[in-house]
């Protein structure tokens, strides 16, 4: 008898905990959470599904026809100058001739002086506007000697001047103005793009090798321009191969030449001295700007 009311208390609490279940909303809330939920997220590749009486997801205008409008050459032009144009860019250009290359060795742009006053570069700089990347320009030797420690000078260039700035570091330790006995150095090392062989001729100084005897004067006058003579004939004297392998190289040149009018050239060579490529291979912008940060050029492959 005790254990029969005993089941009827224990059933009679079930059914009070639904029925107070039941009106305080518990179906509700069950829909409630029904309708918000679909099954999409579960599995990446199945399209999503929802309940019988889930509510619609608010879809946006069909935007699919419609396109970007075009920019006005001033946005253009804005979007390539980046930033405050500098009091120089009328007069300099910047081109992108090597940028490509993979070697920083191999990898320069050019800038140009077509305005009509010299310009310092020094302290100027180039960047990448897909990578940021920036690097300065540095003080060069206005007057090169091979093997010497040369001075350091801000690099000017004339009017029409030219400046190969390169990513790597210089092959003779420092950047450096091109000269009319240039041609000597590329003998040397390879530059890139290569320097113009056009050196005094040898056979302007013939007149002085003849001092050492006719076949000196002689072979002096066959030497090639810009090229260190190798493998002298055995008529001529010890004095005047002495003569020969001083006078005929770069430093040699330098020292018989360096007073003449046309020496110096408007061109240099500079090195940023960077170990690895600034430059996209494929495409980039590239932006010289001035000593103030403003923008000289800019240039796009």
């Amino acid at each position: 008898m005790v254990r029969t009311v005993f089941w009827w208390l224990f059933w009679g609490l079930i059914v009070l905990l639904i029925l107070a279940w039941l009106f305080g909303g518990g179906i509700a809330k069950i829909q409630a959470v029904a309708k918000n939920y679909s099954f999409g997220g579960l599995f990446v590749h199945i399209s999503p599904f929802s309940l019988p009486w889930a509510v619609p997801i608010p879809q946006g205008p069909d935007i699919s026809n419609l396109t970007v409008p075009q920019q006005s050459s001033s946005q253009q032009s804005q979007a390539q100058t980046f930033g405050n144009q500098s009091p120089y860019a009328s007069g300099i250009t910047l081109t992108a001739e090597g940028a490509t290359a993979s070697d920083p060795q191999a990898e320069y742009v050019v800038i140009e002086n077509n305005g009509t006053s010299p310009v310092d570069i020094s302290g100027w700089s180039v960047q990448s506007a897909l990578t940021g990347a920036r690097a300065y320009i540095p003080l060069g030797a206005s007057f090169f000697v091979l093997g010497e420690l040369n001075e350091q000078n801000d690099i000017e260039l004339a009017q029409g001047g030219v400046a190969v700035v390169t990513t790597g570091g210089s092959p003779v330790g420092t950047s450096f103005r091109e000269n009319e006995c240039s041609g000597y150095l590329e003998q040397l090392q390879h530059y890139t793009p290569p320097i113009e062989t056009q050196c005094p001729s040898p056979g302007d100084l013939a007149s002085q090798a003849s001092r050492y005897g006719q076949s000196c004067a002689d072979y002096v006058s066959s030497l090639p321009f810009c090229t260190f003579p190798q493998n002298p004939p055995s008529g001529i004297s010890a004095q005047c191969q002495a003569y020969v392998q001083t006078t005929f190289s770069y430093n040699g040149c330098v020292q018989a030449h360096q007073n003449d009018s046309v020496f110096a050239s408007n061109d240099w060579r500079v090195y940023l001295g960077t170990p690895h490529e600034l430059w996209n291979n494929n495409h980039d912008t590239i932006r010289l700007l001035d000593a103030e940060g403003e923008t000289v050029a800019v240039t796009s492959y």
